[in-house]
């Protein structure tokens, strides 16, 4: 067992030292630019650090295209910046002959790869900052930051698992976690996911997530999205929104949990500064809150069809305002002087 320490500079062949380093291995990266013209391909139990601990001191990137990929081992990566940002607004997606994998995020776990990431940060101008892919692969991000991905923060499918704990993922232009197809899961626990274009969490697919002690931050969107038979659950998590709202009337966002077809159980969460709790759209839905509690001044914290109220599970909640079905919420919103759009 190896426990040999590399100490590599920009100057070097980054792909050679990773190649050469043996199994167990830790490679400290000294402070700098690592530009890559291929991915970064680690296949075996390593350890990468920058040799401050600072991500903001070391970045691995490759302009508009994957610039890690894990395929097998364990390996652990500390305090650094994964960047893949684009030549320009329209860049085409990179296709060289350099690439074996499309190009679906900056950071790739893959095949039989267990990826670690602690302090790290990740960000993508075309594509996610990070993903799982396949049926052994897996990722851990521990106190990493995602500050900016063109689609998500962390897309896992293709029954991939994903772990998040005591991270921040922000502003990501189609949600802060996506999870997708049956068997693929995410766990998020006592992290902050704030503001994705579709919502924070997306679930679709028959994907699965598990949310614990975290603060959503739907922004002008949603919290989380549940669709396609997936399923959310969600634990002593806050949904909310800084974000001041100019229209009072504004239907189609700002909802702490948009659930169509799929399944969503809430327990000890809490809901503020919000148009809606929880708004079910699909007669096959199915939501259960427990000891859900909502602030006054939410127009309602439940909206669900009608036609299939058996599906609705509520126990020990304290709301703000009552629950309304959809033929009551909607007639409640026409006399506050609502109208949909022409």
């Amino acid at each position: 067992m190896s426990n040999e320490q590399i100490v590599v500079t920009p100057k070097q062949d980054l792909h050679a030292a990773v190649a050469n380093a043996p199994k167990n291995a830790e490679l400290i990266l000294a402070p700098g630019k690592y530009v890559l013209n291929r991915p970064l391909v680690v296949d075996k139990t390593i350890v990468m650090r920058s040799q401050t601990g600072k991500a903001d001191d070391v970045t691995i990137g490759r302009n508009n295209a994957t610039v890690l990929v894990v395929t097998d081992g364990a390996p652990t990566f500390h305090g650094i910046l994964f960047f893949a940002p684009a030549t320009s607004d329209d860049a085409p997606v990179n296709t060289n002959e350099h690439d074996f994998i499309e190009y679906k995020s900056a950071v790739a776990v893959r095949d039989k790869g267990n990826a670690t990431f602690i302090g790290c940060k990740g960000a993508s101008k075309q594509k996610s900052a990070f993903s799982a892919r396949g049926k052994k692969a897996r990722i851990t991000l521990e106190k990493c930051w995602i500050p900016y991905a063109c689609a998500g923060g962390l897309f896992v499918d293709g029954l991939g698992e994903g772990v998040v704990k005591e991270s921040l993922i922000q502003n990501c232009g189609w949600a802060c976690v996506d999870v997708e197809e049956k068997g693929s899961k995410l766990s998020v626990f006592n992290s902050r996911l704030e503001r994705g274009g579709h919502g924070a969490i997306v679930a679709h697919n028959k994907g699965f997530v598990y949310v614990e002690n975290c603060k959503v931050d739907v922004g002008v969107t949603f919290g989380a999205v549940v669709y396609g038979k997936s399923q959310l659950e969600a634990k002593g998590t806050s949904f909310y929104t800084d974000v001041p709202n100019e229209n009072p009337i504004v239907v189609d966002k700002r909802y702490g949990v948009s659930l169509e077809d799929g399944t969503a159980k809430l327990v000890d969460c809490f809901m503020a500064k919000l148009v809606l709790g929880v708004f079910m759209s699909d007669p096959e839905g199915k939501i259960e809150l427990k000891r859900v509690k909502t602030q006054p001044g939410l127009l309602t914290p439940l909206v669900y069809i009608s036609e299939n109220p058996s599906s609705v599970k509520i126990s020990d909640c304290s709301f703000g305002e009552p629950p309304l079905d959809m033929q009551t919420f909607m007639s409640a919103l026409y006399r506050m002087g609502y109208r949909p759009a022409e």
